[in-house]
């Protein structure tokens, strides 16, 4: 029993699993229909609510300024990782003034160049030749994961462990 439900963990972690879960969750704050199928474990798993999920959505549009300083940390706490190239959904990288990410949400990643704090240009490439396949005036990222926690969760979570560390001294003493 126990290795079954490490098999099935495991495949439930999996980035296809992962992707179609975010897909999903897309799905369904922008009130689109489908037909969702689903199993128990699934409707089980932690989920972050609507608002957490809204909030980490990113949006770029042409000639907008967005904050370019904390862009990097938006798209961390939005579940990307920060890598040299974008060669894989789920990424995202930062070379001076472009900027190339990697959603699920789209078939080909997105290179967004700035002037300063102003989107300049929004385009598809294709990750192997690095060529533009599409240039659009707007993209929405969605979140590259399903754990997320509002600022305030993080807060309570840190102030939790610091209460069990520092105040109930719960930790080994050692000589």
């Amino acid at each position: 029993m126990s290795e079954e439900s490490k098999r099935i963990e495991s495949i439930a972690s999996s980035p296809e699993f992962r992707a179609t879960r975010l897909a999903v969750l897309s799905m369904l704050i922008n009130d689109e229909t489908g037909i969702i199928v689903t199993h128990t474990a699934a409707l089980l798993r932690y989920l972050p609510n609507v608002e957490t999920f809204k909030e980490r959505l990113i949006t770029f549009e042409v000639d907008k300024a967005i904050n370019y300083r904390t862009l990097k940390s938006q798209l961390i706490k939005a579940g990307y990782q920060l890598s040299k190239k974008v060669d894989h959904p789920l990424t995202f990288s930062i070379r001076g003034e472009i900027v190339d990410i990697f959603s699920i949400n789209y078939d080909n990643p997105i290179r967004i160049e700035f002037f300063d704090n102003e989107v300049e240009s929004i385009r598809f490439f294709d990750v192997e030749t690095q060529r533009t396949l599409e240039n659009t005036k707007a993209v929405s990222v969605i979140p590259a994961t399903d754990i997320l926690f509002s600022d305030e969760d993080v807060k309570q979570i840190i102030s939790g462990i610091e209460k069990v560390i520092y105040t109930e001294k719960k930790y080994p003493k050692y000589d």
